[in-house]
């Protein structure tokens, strides 16, 4: 019997095992099994709400896309069928793997407004995925075809996050779950794909609150957290020493890249570990188990539309492969529906290669199955005297903030949906983020008046774009926080969206305003504080801070607050900041002439800006500077961003 057959054997008596038997069993498998290489695949399938307030079926781009031919043709296979194809066609032998599939709720919500309109796909659409999800179960329980988490709306999670008040990717996490079981039944899975696997630590907070116990990271933003990792071929800016807070000596190996990329690997970027976040209001902890998919071979899969490349995983980082409680793990993670990935052989094929094509060196498995065989090292959850959570010892790297290889190669200021912060002209991105932090604090200002909770029925609501007036706030916003909007240039409609989308959300919330008059209890929105440049050096003006802020009744001030430190340590506002700088708005630039596709805002967030000036001692190569931007409005309320580090190097010549 082969070790792929004793996998499956051993899977097959685990179904009927209990208690000390089922343990004993778990640790034969990992006896057997902990010196190969496991392999997963994950596919991602999306299409967004076009243009918000528009059905489906007349938007140009569902009809382009989904309703012509060609590549529309694969996708109806792939939205219906093709995500199950390996499942049903794998090998006897393989009976216990799977697959894991992120379908995002705007694509069933397209799907759904089809079929009501008598169009493709009619009403039974999803009736082969419910059943394969619903009932194909490993032996360990786990479903074969994994409909992971997702934000519902394909929103940029990792320049969203505050790691405080996050309801609106709270919500957009909760209408996937409701969805996903209304759709395609139980169970709900424990793992995460943030759109885009655009991730930061401080989603950490709102993944626990929407039971979440893992997600998917890019292999390259752990590398780059090592405090010895240096590649200048990875096409990304160096990374800045405050995010190189993994110690110890990593060993690199060269991997296949068809991004004309150098990618070096560590053994380390190829395992699951714990990240952890630090509430810097409160100073509780929050701890997720992030999984990292390998950017290079997810890459390259979908050209050579096979597993050759799994050999030089073999061959370079098969001989670290030397702890059997935590054997490497191989993730690709492609888009299922574009970039030569979307046809029902590429997801038939690739997967029983996969699983086949090195018996006794490599394990096909599904996340969820291998996490539950081999968990990282938790961290013991302890309470201090204040009462204050904390997270102590075990298995925890720092994740560098950034996405994964398909968007700017993913770097840590989500430069292909946000602009250098350098820029000072007019761009459709600049214009979006703008409008939808003055969105956000008028939803949210509405919603502190007339709540909405994260209830079944509430999410029910909200995904039919029905229930009471801040639901219906809620949903147009939500829509417009979709990344796919920041792709485009100034002439496309597309662009746009977050306009129209906020402009309904801002109707639906004056209704509850007319019977709240004047009151406002929330403080302003503060989009994600940058700084530019992103690595920069000591002196007058060592660098910029640049956000935007928005507020219903005025910002009365807001500034820059900002301390040296000698280590990282504090993650939290406790503590002395040396200096305050006030931010200064800034004339927000306008296109000229104003395309014919423009729409006019109904509220946009100003531009604002503060030079820093930071002074490295003598002799030192360089400083820690944690910054933060901290608004009030004409009410007294106030909101604090997150707490954001930098390296500033010393202006010395060396």
């Amino acid at each position: 019997m082969n070790p792929l057959q004793q996998a499956a054997t051993i899977h097959q008596n685990l179904s009927s095992l209990q208690g000390d038997a089922r343990k004993a069993y778990i640790e034969k498998f990992r006896a057997e099994n902990g010196d190969k290489i496991f392999a997963a695949v994950l596919f991602h399938d999306h299409q967004p709400v076009y243009r918000p307030g528009v059905d489906a079926a007349d938007t140009p781009e569902i009809q382009q896309t989904v309703l012509g031919s060609g590549d529309a043709d694969n996708r109806r296979d792939i939205y219906t069928h093709a995500e199950a194809y390996p499942i049903e066609s794998m090998p006897p032998n393989q009976a216990d793997f799977g697959t894991q599939v992120s379908f995002t709720g705007s694509l069933m919500q397209n799907l759904n407004e089809l079929a009501a309109r008598g169009e493709w796909p009619g009403p039974n659409w999803n009736q082969n995925y419910h059943e394969v999800h619903a009932t194909d179960r490993t032996s360990l329980g786990n479903a074969r075809l994994d409909f992971v988490n997702f934000p519902y709306y394909h929103p940029l999670m990792g320049a969203i996050a505050t790691g405080q008040d996050d309801k609106d990717l709270e919500l957009q996490l909760r209408m996937h779950q409701v969805a996903v079981q209304q759709e395609f039944g139980a169970p709900v899975s424990r793992g995460c794909f943030p759109a885009e696997m655009s991730f930061s630590e401080r989603e950490i907070p709102v993944l626990a609150k929407a039971g979440v116990q893992w997600t998917i990271v890019d292999n390259v933003h752990i590398d780059r957290a090592n405090q010895d990792y240096n590649n200048p071929g990875d096409g990304l800016k160096p990374p800045n020493k405050a995010d190189q807070q993994n110690p110890g000596a990593h060993t690199y190996e060269p991997l296949p890249n068809d991004l004309a990329k150098n990618d070096l690997v560590s053994p380390q970027a190829l395992r699951p570990h714990y990240a952890k976040y630090v509430n810097p209001s409160t100073g509780n902890e929050d701890v997720t188990i992030v999984v990292p998919q390998d950017r290079g071979l997810s890459s390259g899969i979908q050209k050579v539309r096979d597993a050759s490349q799994l050999q030089a995983v073999i061959d370079r980082l098969g001989p670290f492969n030397t702890d059997p409680a935590h054997p490497l793990l191989v993730l690709y993670a492609t888009d299922g529906d574009n970039n030569g990935s979307n046809s029902g052989d590429f997801h038939r094929n690739v997967p029983i290669d996969i699983a086949t094509r090195y018996p006794g060196k490599v394990v096909f498995t599904t996340l969820q199955d291998y996490l539950d065989l081999f968990p990282p090292e938790r961290p013991k959850e302890v309470t201090d005297a204040n009462g204050i959570r904390h997270y102590q010892g075990g298995d925890v790297v720092h994740v560098e903030d950034g996405s994964w290889w398909g968007a700017n190669l993913g770097d840590p200021q989500f430069s292909k949906w946000v602009d250098d912060p350098a820029y000072t002209g007019y761009s459709p991105k600049k214009n979006a983020w703008a409008v939808l932090t003055a969105a956000r604090n008028i939803v949210q200002t509405a919603d502190a008046l007339e709540p909405t909770d994260t209830s079944d029925a509430s999410m029910k609501n909200l995904i039919a774009g029905t229930g009471t007036d801040t639901q219906q706030a809620w949903r147009p916003f939500l829509e417009g926080e979709a990344s796919d909007f920041e792709y485009w240039g100034p002439n496309e409609p597309m662009s746009y969206s977050p306009v129209t989308a906020s402009n309904m959300a801002i109707d639906h919330a004056n209704q509850v305003f007319a019977r709240h008059p004047g009151q406002d209890t929330v403080g302003p929105s503060v989009f994600l504080p940058l700084h530019t440049p992103y690595n920069p050096k000591g002196g007058p003006a060592s660098f910029q801070v640049v956000t935007y802020a928005y507020d219903m009744s005025g910002i009365k001030d807001i500034q820059v607050r900002y301390r040296e430190v000698e280590d990282l340590s504090n993650a939290t506002y406790a503590g002395t900041w040396d200096h305050e700088t006030a931010m200064q708005p800034q004339k927000f630039p306008e296109p000229e002439p104003k395309p014919s596709v423009w729409v006019e805002p109904k509220a946009r967030a100003d531009e604002y800006r503060a030079n820093l000036d930071v002074e490295v001692p003598q002799g030192r190569p360089g400083t820690y500077v944690q910054y933060f931007v901290e608004a009030t409005d004409n009410h007294g309320n106030v909101t604090r961003s997150p707490v954001r580090n930098v390296y500033v190097a010393s202006s010395e010549k060396s």
